[in-house]
């Protein structure tokens, strides 16, 4: 089948695949505005062309090229971000109307769930209701000066005398304690 090339009213070329605008874009209106014979006598036998051979219809029609290609997106995916909506509808009504498009318009899908909150992690050993994590505290110098002692501990706050809390997801009951687990600082453990 042919391919259409067509032009848009900012110029730029937006190939139309014969097959693609009948299977997506066939209401009875923009086939015949191609050129596409339609087997009741009512083709455009002479589609608007400028002197390159390019179909006019979409400059004609006033469309510009960005909405299109969203208008496009949606008839290949069938899903469209809501900003991009509505200049796309408009597109569609420009080209006759689409009824896959006005189905869609009037009954969008739903957004999407939001995800759930994150649980709060506590912030000291009292909010650690759960017994979740281990925990130590340290001097914030030392933090700052032995990242390799951190491995996976996380500041979870700080005390009013240059002391941090650490934290530490307890990964299986039972398992042998970390250094500062025992809540002894940290650095009773690197000597």
């Amino acid at each position: 089948m042919e391919t259409y090339l067509c032009i848009t009213i900012d110029n730029i070329f937006v190939p139309l695949h014969g097959d693609f605008v009948l299977r997506h874009m066939n209401n009875r209106i923009l086939p015949r505005l191609l050129g596409m014979p339609m087997g009741d006598g009512l083709t455009t036998h002479t589609p608007s062309l400028d002197s390159q051979g390019r179909h006019t219809i979409l400059r004609d029609l006033g469309i510009h090229s960005r909405p299109l290609l969203h208008m496009l997106q949606f008839l290949r995916t069938g899903r469209l971000p809501p900003h991009l909506r509505q200049e796309a509808y408009e597109v569609s009504l420009r080209l006759g109307g689409l009824d896959t498009f006005d189905a869609y318009i009037t009954n969008p899908e739903p957004p999407p769930e939001p995800p759930p909150e994150p649980p709060e992690l506590p912030m000291v050993p009292e909010d650690d209701k759960q017994e979740e994590f281990q925990w130590t505290v340290a001097h914030m110098n030392q933090v700052i000066h032995s990242a390799d002692l951190l491995e996976g501990w996380s500041v979870a706050a700080s005390t009013e005398a240059m002391y941090i809390y650490l934290r530490k997801r307890i990964t299986t009951p039972g398992a042998a304690p970390t250094p500062g687990s025992d809540g002894q600082p940290l650095s009773a453990h690197t000597a």
